[in-house]
């Protein structure tokens, strides 16, 4: 559903979520049959579809956020210590795994923190149309088959 005029599909694919239809038929990717809308079993196993779509985009934008942060925290550290800016006394050379971990660590907090805004504020990994808080509990079928792949999409 592109605009708020366009009919409704009726009929979805629950075997891989690839298909939505307008009518009963076959799914063209893996030949399962389109199961109707009407029914509250496919309702059911749709939310639980948006569950696990969610979990899933919250898993990928965490793991992203760490992987950033943590590059990026491990970059300037390397740069700071390449270009001789943090240098370690030499009665401390021994024991510098610490005090590195801890400007590992700062380096690490400074940059997640806008990371994780920018991620959140982009939604760079939502499906376009879902809102702020969305609930595949108590959402409204058009939502629950924003997480459904069109064809050719």
């Amino acid at each position: 559903m592109y605009r708020a005029d366009d009919p409704r599909p009726t009929h979805v694919c629950i075997a891989c979520y690839r298909t939505v239809g307008y009518g009963p038929g076959v799914c063209g990717h893996c030949g399962s049959p389109l199961l109707s809308l009407e029914e509250p079993d496919v309702i059911t196993e749709l939310r639980k579809h948006a569950g696990r779509k969610k979990q899933s985009i919250a898993r990928r934008q965490g793991l992203f956020l760490v992987g950033t942060a943590g590059a990026g925290a491990l970059g300037i550290f390397v740069t700071l210590l390449a270009t001789g800016v943090y240098d370690m006394p030499k009665h401390a050379q021994s024991t510098s795994l610490g005090s590195d971990f801890w400007l590992l660590l700062v380096l690490f907090g400074a940059l997640i923190i806008p990371l994780a805004y920018a991620v959140r504020r982009l939604r760079l990994f939502e499906p376009k149309g879902w809102v702020d808080g969305f609930d595949p509990d108590t959402a409204e079928l058009p939502a629950l088959l924003l997480t459904c792949r069109p064809d050719g999409a």
